[in-house]
């Protein structure tokens, strides 16, 4: 997600007809999204293809041909384009009944139209996204199209160039299929909703009440970071777009604090990338769990609270314990700054009022088209009332434009996933990878869940957040749904792994983008950045063994609860080696250890887990006593 700044940067390098151009598509585009999600009576085939229109429109008005060519000399070329994705849309609706009445069989006009779409769509995407997603559709495509020529078990029976318009053009599994619909009726309005949040100062208040609510602790820094990042990425639901926002200010705040800049850089890369994570938002791959799970979009908020919980508090943990290490004091220099806590509460009531409609109303079993659509307009009025957050007559069009500009990697990205839908329904690649999993797992979910890591990524490398959870959703949740896990917690296991490339080292995207505004040696930073995300790969386990997303009786969620919070802190305890004071080399194995037993749900290791846990602070406890008073390094 970009900020306001970066996207005026972008549209002003354009040329002045084409920014004038550009923020009147913009505008459009998101009063249409708000229009069809209130009053607007329009068929969903009409909703997907204008979305496609506009989504198309924008990209090759704001992302460059090439970066080396001058958008003077390629402008007509956009227009050529742009004219081309109109010309397609409109056949689709005039002929939309008789293309269904020869379905299958596509006459000439049909074909052609046809790969003018897939082209267009490859081109959106390589722009927006990169060479990589169209590397990986054109993949797709031409094992489908030529599996006859593969031997052994890989092998299929082909696919002829009628196939493939039927499928991409009429079915869910095309490029107008189940994804791009997701863009349509959840993705473009939660993302307008960030962008009125962040035009209200929702970033710059989320800090302040972070600072104000831990600035008299160790590392207070550091966890108002951890906290105010958490709440914005809950709402951004993108880890780069809440580096860039809300790290421009936690992160010099770190370093302040006593931090080094790649611990710093590590700890808002870390934060940020919970936010994905976190309800009522979670990000773009979230929204599409619905229509391929099946699932509300209320059930998997209430799934994923705990699971995104347990995230922040191993993150929260690491920070402390890496502050009573090293000795970073309370860092109270901007608490005279702020206001007094009553103050600071009423200005959240223009945040948390509408923030608080939204979950409520996704909870209570409202659709998140209509939750959102209530709580754009609240916000906007909950703004007014302040002078500091009321948005400007300018601001409410700069929050369109941005609402939609935001959206374009998304649905460019679903676009070009959805062929990828369509060559897995046609070729059955789905079944055979299910079937290779099991067998490759000998089993074995635990192995299962590894592979499902190691794919996912494979994939994040250089694929999107979404993309690369539509790729393992189709492939992989299958596989683990047959070895017994429910089918959200599946999937949810699919969107965690999908996350891990932005943190994993050597790629680690996001962590490179904050060590660029901490100053700090981009592979400490995403080491650090790794360190400190470890549950983004013990929590996956804990949702496959465990009640976690509160799939079984009260007592068992809270004893799995409980358990792996105790796991997660123990974790962070042993990798930093501090816990009440600095841990020997028996202590730390010990309270590794312990994260091992809160995966499997059984009272023996359940049990054993919690002795060992307290056994450490036995011995930490006696071992803090024989130091002296003014030596000792108190965690407050």
């Amino acid at each position: 997600m970009q900020t306001i700044d970066s996207f005026q940067e972008r549209v002003k390098s354009s040329g002045i007809y084409i920014a004038a151009a550009t923020r009147v598509i913009a505008v459009a585009y998101s009063f249409f999204h708000l229009w069809i999600a209130g009053i607007g009576v329009i068929s969903t085939e009409a909703s997907r293809h204008i979305n496609l229109i506009g989504t198309m429109a924008l990209v090759f008005l704001l992302y460059p041909l090439s970066k080396k060519t001058s958008r003077h000399w390629t402008f007509a070329l956009e227009i050529v384009l742009i004219a081309l994705a109109i010309t397609v849309g409109v056949y689709l609706e005039i002929e939309y009944e008789s293309l269904f009445a020869r379905y299958g069989q596509p006459n000439s006009m049909d074909i052609i139209f046809g790969l003018i779409l897939i082209v267009l769509t490859l081109e959106i995407a390589r722009r927006a996204i990169g060479i990589p997603m169209v590397l990986v559709v054109l993949l797709f495509i031409l094992y489908t199209a030529f599996g006859n020529l593969i031997p052994g078990y890989w092998g299929h029976r082909g696919q002829d160039l009628d196939s493939f318009i039927t499928n991409f053009y009429l079915s869910d599994g095309g490029i107008y299929g189940t994804p791009i619909g997701v863009v349509v009726e959840f993705v473009v309005l939660f993302i307008l909703f960030g962008a009125f949040l962040q035009k209200t100062g929702a970033g710059k208040y989320f800090i302040e009440l972070s600072q104000l609510v831990t600035g008299n602790m160790r590392g207070g820094a550091a966890k108002a970071a951890v906290i105010s990042s958490a709440m914005m990425g809950s709402i951004t639901g993108s880890p780069a777009a809440n580096v860039v926002t809300t790290g421009s200010i936690t992160i010099p705040m770190m370093k302040r604090g006593g931090y080094p800049p790649h611990m710093a850089a590590g700890t808002e890369v870390a934060a940020s990338v919970g936010g994905v994570l976190l309800p009522p938002i979670m990000g773009e791959a979230a929204f599409l769990i619905v229509p391929i799970a099946g699932i509300a979009y209320g059930k998997i908020i209430v799934a994923a609270a705990l699971p995104a919980v347990l995230y922040f508090l191993s993150v929260y943990a690491n920070v402390h314990f890496y502050a009573c290490k090293m000795g970073i004091k309370p860092d109270q220099t901007n608490l005279g700054r702020y206001r007094d806590l009553w103050d600071i509460l009423q200005r959240g009531t223009t945040y948390f009022l509408p923030i608080g409609v939204l979950v409520y109303l996704l909870v209570t079993g409202w659709s998140a088209t209509f939750s959102a659509f209530c709580a754009i307009p609240l916000l906007i009025f909950t703004s007014l009332f302040r002078k500091e957050t009321r948005i400007s007559f300018k601001g409410f069009f700069e929050a369109l434009e941005l609402g939609a500009i935001n959206s374009l990697p998304v649905a460019a990205a679903c676009a070009a996933v959805g062929m990828i839908i369509g060559c897995v329904e046609l070729n059955g690649v789905g079944i055979k990878f299910t079937s290779l999993m099991t067998m490759g797992s000998s089993g074995n979910l635990f192995v299962a869940i590894l592979l499902v890591g190691l794919a996912s990524l494979v994939l994040g490398i250089e694929l999107p957040i979404s993309a690369a959870y539509l790729i393992v959703a189709i492939l992989a949740a299958p596989a683990l749904i047959k070895l017994g896990v429910p089918v959200l917690p599946a999937h949810l296991i699919c969107v965690w792994f999908a996350i891990d490339s932005a943190v994993t080292p050597p790629v680690c995207i996001t962590s490179y983008i904050a060590a660029g505004v901490a100053k700090a040696h981009p592979f400490k930073t995403g080491f650090c950045a790794w360190k400190m995300a470890k549950g983004l790969y013990i929590i996956p386990f804990l949702m496959a063994y465990t009640p976690i997303t509160l799939n079984g009786p009260a007592m068992d969620v809270f004893i799995a609860f409980i358990s792996g919070a105790i796991g997660l802190i123990s974790l962070s305890a042993a990798w930093e080696g501090y816990f009440l004071v600095r841990a020997n080399i028996i202590e730390r194995i010990l309270l590794a250890s312990v994260v091992i037993t809160a995966i499997y749900p059984s009272a023996i290791f359940n049990t054993i887990g919690f002795v060992t846990f307290i056994s450490v602070i036995f011995v930490q406890m006696n071992r803090r006593r024989s130091i002296p008073m003014e030596s000792r390094i108190n965690a407050v």
